[in-house]
């Protein structure tokens, strides 16, 4: 609602959105996640769980290899993880990364020289081969939003 954004935007600035349409197979995309296999809970203290993040860039998924699993990239974008290569991000090491249950619903974010831009959510991977991360454009995403922000106005 209006209150709740006047109220974020004196502490944040909001980021912009772009679609995908400008799929450039050369640019990186990331995401910042925190897994559930890197959550833990200190029994000694009921209000703390210490969760660390997984940070990850990659680059797309070609459309031909998509093809097999009938996925489009003009309605999802899909990134590799290779999760023999994740930076550990406490000692800049290369190690073996988590499972990356919990992390649904965190952002893909493309690259643009300096700066970077949103440009979908992840929400899944292929179940035959979890080296390929999907999640759908945020231009389908924001015509989601649009619409219940619009029921929700016919409603009130």
């Amino acid at each position: 609602d209006i209150e709740s954004i006047n109220r974020i935007e004196s502490k944040y600035v909001f980021l912009e959105l772009i679609s995908n349409q400008d799929n450039d197979k050369n640019n990186k995309y990331s995401f910042i996640g925190f897994p559930e296999s890197r959550g833990r809970f200190n029994k000694y203290s009921s209000d703390k769980i210490n969760i660390e993040p997984i940070i990850y860039t990659s680059i797309l998924v070609e459309q031909e290899r998509l093809g097999t699993y009938d996925i489009d990239n003009s309605k999802n974008i899909s990134i590799y993880y290779i999760k023999k290569e994740v930076v550990n991000i406490s000692n800049n090491k290369i190690s073996i990364g988590p499972d990356l249950y919990g992390v649904s619903g965190c952002l893909l974010i493309k690259h643009n020289d300096i700066n970077f831009k949103i440009v979908g959510i992840l929400t899944t991977w292929l179940t035959k081969n979890r080296d390929i991360l999907i999640g759908p454009n945020i231009t389908l995403v924001n015509k989601l939003l649009l619409y219940a922000i619009n029921k929700r106005q016919q409603n009130i």
